[in-house]
């Protein structure tokens, strides 16, 4: 087994704090600690996983693979604190620590401002732990169309006693942030989507949404949603909302991190010591992309250059096979689907049009 062989490499002078362990974390821990730094991994709760444990639903990804990945990390001697609040980035660095790296998640919730709405991130987090006490009443609405909001639909869908769940965007779904694969898994849930609508109030099982038509382009690209004047009525006895997530500024400036305007940090590196990762660093994002930033931040912090391509088939070779598809194989035949792109640029692991990987 993998794990049996995994051992770290000769031991290094570098003590690396990593603060929060969903993805980001433990994956900067496991590259840390493989190539021989000592590393200590803080965790409020009491299990690893992030939000990939503690929200995304179980039906989604089980508790098992997420073990699996812990179990790699005790095996090279990361010192795990579980239940435990790290202390601030420059009381660590004064412990003796050498670095910090701050993998805080997006946990700073939108709000829509209506009264008695529910968090999205804080239904799916009771939904996965302790679903008896979910109460939702037949008509569900989530408010958002991001990867969190197919989440909390399909969670929706999945209680006791709804009988139909609505997400409603204020804008269509061809600019929503959601994965087309996450969209279609809702849809395929039994979801319904209702477009260019926004809510302004709930009363009395209805929730009343303004109808919106697209203006103008905003800064994002995207055309901004405006107002028609008219309005909607949606049977609504639950009003979720999965609406802009971000990373709590306040715990970031605490650790001395320098903010953007956005209330993003303005690098992952702060002051050559400290760093971010993941979806402090980005706002909500994919496990894939906080992966990418713990082994970026892994050469940072231990002066690794990047590995250079290995592939016998060259760069320029394997680039041309981008986005030529294969038909699905026997498991002895299935590398050849594989495009290789890893030894040029790490795309594959993120989407990979073969599912090869």
């Amino acid at each position: 087994a993998y794990l049996d062989t995994l051992a770290p490499k000769a031991a290094r002078a570098e003590r690396v704090a990593v603060v929060g362990g969903g993805p980001a974390g433990m994956a900067a821990a496991f590259f840390l600690a493989r190539e021989g730094a000592q590393v200590t991994l803080f965790e409020e709760k009491e299990s690893l996983g992030g939000v990939v444990r503690h929200v995304i639903p179980a039906f989604r990804i089980p508790d098992g693979a997420i073990e699996n990945d812990a179990a790699m990390l005790y095996k090279l001697g990361v010192a795990v604190q579980l239940n435990t609040r790290a202390k601030p980035a420059q009381a660590l660095l004064n412990e003796g620590f050498t670095h910090v790296l701050l993998c805080l998640g997006a946990q700073a919730a939108g709000s829509l401002g209506i009264a008695g709405e529910q968090n999205a991130l804080t239904f799916l987090e009771t939904a996965r732990k302790q679903p008896e006490a979910v109460r939702l009443g037949g008509h569900v609405v989530v408010a958002g169309a991001g990867n969190t909001a197919m989440d909390a639909a399909r969670a929706a869908k999945r209680v006791a006693g709804v009988s139909d769940v609505t997400i409603v965007y204020r804008r269509t779904k061809f600019e929503m942030p959601a994965d087309e694969e996450e969209y279609r898994f809702a849809l395929e849930d039994g979801v319904t989507f209702r477009e260019l609508l926004a809510p302004v109030a709930w009363e009395g099982g209805l929730l009343t949404c303004d109808v919106m038509r697209l203006g103008a382009p905003d800064a994002s690209g995207r055309r901004s949603p405006e107002a028609t004047g008219e309005r909607v009525t949606l049977p609504c006895d639950s009003l979720i909302a999965a609406v802009g997530e971000k990373p709590d500024a306040q715990a970031l400036a605490q650790n001395g991190v320098e903010l953007a305007k956005s209330g993003r940090p303005t690098a992952r590196a702060q002051g050559g010591r400290v760093f971010v990762a993941g979806d402090a660093l980005r706002g909500p994002a994919t496990v894939v992309e906080a992966i990418a930033d713990a082994l970026a931040i892994t050469g940072d912090i231990l002066g690794l250059a990047p590995a250079a391509c290995h592939c016998g088939a060259g760069a320029e070779a394997l680039l041309q096979r981008r986005g030529a598809m294969q038909p699905a194989g026997a498991p002895e035949t299935e590398f050849n689907r594989c495009m290789g792109c890893d030894t040029v640029c790490l795309a594959c692991v993120d989407v990979c049009p073969n599912r090869a990987n």
